[in-house]
């Protein structure tokens, strides 16, 4: 089934004249609302809320008042410091991490599908097959892969494994709004993407030679300040010579997210 829009006037309908997505997404899902949302878009005043099907009279007074009482403020702090006495004994402790309220840490190797977590697209290649070749600079050839997550993301670190690499051959790492998708572009106004528009390139042309087994970890201190909406893309793109036909391997991710399973009765 297709997904149901309903539209609101930020300067109207919101608390005060702002949307933050990723809060007013979180804020859904949290909801007493019984149908799955899908996805929000903004463009100029216009909020379009993409719900999973139709709401009943209950859910959409639910929605009409938690987009109401949304105050347009994102609440994502990096680098937080917390005072918990949960731990040791009850002693206060300090506790400095990038992990957003909320979410936990979650390593994959996969995408998630349309009816689940954990069983999508997987961040593999293997260059004895032309399977998700494109077209590459003379004297190479790349391979493009693609996955998406059913929630927000936010992006920590990363894995390879790669095996039979020859030398010269290289990774990349992109986030990427799909066409017909909205992203903000430098002044913070809404664009509509008429194509595939790469907004982050966060691994640029990461060397592979050889076997890693154990994996090369791609290391940082912090996660991402911004999430990457559901409706965005993962895009890892595998670069080697062109004689190559052996090399293989995969990527790992390591993100913070808020959900790990489906709970009975839920969905993506």
């Amino acid at each position: 089934m297709a997904s149901i829009k309903y539209t609101y006037s930020i300067e109207n309908n919101t608390e005060n004249e702002e949307v933050a997505v990723s809060k007013l997404t979180s804020e859904i899902r949290q909801s007493d609302i019984v149908t799955a949302l899908d996805y929000i878009s903004v463009n100029g005043d216009v909020l379009d809320i993409w719900m999973k099907e139709l709401l009943s009279s209950g859910d959409e007074t639910l929605l009409d008042s938690t987009v109401g009482s949304h105050d347009g403020k994102e609440e994502i702090i990096p680098q937080t410091v917390h005072l918990d006495s949960t731990y040791y004994g009850g002693k206060p402790s300090i506790r400095s991490e990038s992990r957003p309220d909320g979410t936990s840490s979650y390593f994959t190797t996969r995408g998630d599908s349309a009816s689940g977590i954990g069983d999508g697209t997987r961040l593999e290649w293997d260059f004895s097959n032309a399977d998700n070749d494109v077209s590459a600079p003379s004297g190479f050839k790349k391979k493009q892969i693609e996955a998406q997550f059913a929630d927000n993301i936010w992006v920590k670190e990363g894995t390879v494994y790669f095996y039979n690499t020859p030398k010269g051959a290289t990774i990349d790492f992109f986030v990427v709004c799909p066409a017909g998708q909205y992203y903000y572009d430098r002044n913070g106004t809404p664009q509509l993407a008429s194509e595939d528009v790469v907004l982050s390139h966060y691994v640029v042309a990461h060397p592979m030679q050889d076997s890693a087994p154990m994996g090369d970890e791609l290391n940082t201190e912090a996660a991402t300040i911004d999430a990457v909406p559901p409706t965005y893309k993962f895009r890892i793109e595998v670069t080697t010579p062109d004689t190559d036909t052996q090399s293989n391997g995969y990527a790992e991710l390591e993100v913070y997210r808020e959900r790990s399973v489906l709970l009975p009765g839920e969905t993506v």
